[in-house]
């Protein structure tokens, strides 16, 4: 008998249920709230359900048909969730299943479990290929698969029956060679702007216009971001910082305009990290985050002289409204509408987001 490994993540430990988390599990699992959005977890969640499920783990892992992890949280032991691989074909295939607790929800532990298990599923077992699915009413989990590089392959109308209802079900995967690709990106953990990291991030937008002739002084260039409380977070905005480990490489926010308009503002990416993924992350978690707090249309100037930069929002349905000038540097001007099915946190972060 092989145990089941353990997976380490920054706030994470994935292990092998025990016995002893069989109360924590039907607390969890027994709220209605988790029931609603699974298949397969029954409600009420009776007693001995936990037990029998924890004891039919090992032997599915012996026989190859999956593995089954028990989300915890480093900083006290706490079982957040639950994260695994069903219906598994050696050297093939599998399906990502989850569910997390609803006093962890919103904490970036979903994505940060399943960027292990993606990875433990490429490297450790040799698949090819990782599929996900959910229910078309439960759009947080599209966000995280989406956050993991997964693309949608389509949706299956009235596929799947839970409590008398038909559900539709939205697919999603990921093959070995996408995620190879993507798999430096993934690990960017962002957070909201912290005044520690003013310098840091004052050195980022430098590099990131080094080379241009502003018309204006460093003063006049940096006031919004030497008061980015005021300018953005007082003001009903976002600004969002980026890190690999502990440096920080992306950088952006955006600043409200009016209830439905919002300006995106200072997007930078370090120079040795541009074109893997990273200003994708940021602009599609600015987005998720702009639409939910009501704003339904993004504008930005970004200069014309740099063609990759204006090809890169082009590629993600900005449309060019017009020129202008910021200080000496002729700027191009983008706008795009946001909506429901087009800010579902599609980077992905793996982003581990905060």
């Amino acid at each position: 008998m092989k145990p089941i490994p353990t997976l380490e993540t920054e706030r994470l430990t994935l292990r092998a249920f025990r016995l002893d988390d069989a109360a924590a599990v039907q607390r969890l699992a027994g709220d209605r709230l988790i029931a609603d959005t699974t298949l397969s977890i029954p409600h009420p969640y009776e007693d001995g359900m936990a037990q029998e499920w924890i004891a039919q783990q090992q032997p599915d892992f012996d026989q190859c048909k999956g593995v089954t992890f028990a989300v915890t949280r480093k900083a006290d032991g706490a079982l957040v969730g639950a994260i695994g691989l069903v219906g598994m074909a050696a050297g093939h295939k599998a399906e990502l299943g989850y569910w997390i607790g609803r006093p962890f929800w919103n904490q970036g532990f979903c994505t940060e479990a399943s960027e292990a298990v993606l990875r433990y599923a490429f490297t450790d077992l040799g698949l090819m290929r990782v599929h996900c699915a959910h229910f078309s009413r439960n759009p947080a989990s599209g966000r995280v698969m989406r956050k993991l590089g997964m693309q949608h392959e389509g949706t299956r109308r009235w596929h799947l029956r839970k409590w008398d209802q038909f559900e539709d079900s939205e697919l999603y995967g990921i093959l070995k060679n996408e995620w190879k690709r993507g798999a430096k990106s993934h690990s960017m953990r962002l957070i909201r702007y912290q005044a520690a990291y003013r310098e840091p991030m004052l050195a980022l937008h430098r590099s990131a216009i080094e080379g241009f002739t502003l018309g204006m002084s460093q003063q006049e260039d940096e006031a919004d971001l030497v008061a980015v409380e005021d300018v953005y977070l007082r003001s009903r905005g976002e600004f969002l910082l980026g890190f690999v480990s502990e440096r920080l490489v992306a950088m952006g926010g955006f600043k409200r305009l009016s209830d439905g308009v919002a300006e995106l503002r200072r997007m930078r990416i370090a120079r040795d990290l541009q074109g893997q993924g990273y200003g994708t992350l940021m602009l599609r978690e600015l987005e998720w985050r702009a639409f939910q707090s009501g704003i339904r249309t993004l504008c930005l100037d970004t200069a014309r002289r740099r063609p990759l930069t204006l090809e890169f929002y082009r590629k993600h349905g900005y449309q060019e409204t017009g020129r202008s000038f910021y200080g000496a540097v002729e700027t191009v001007q983008f706008s795009k509408t946001l909506d429901e099915r087009g800010c579902e946190r599609k980077c992905l972060g793996p982003t581990q987001s905060v």
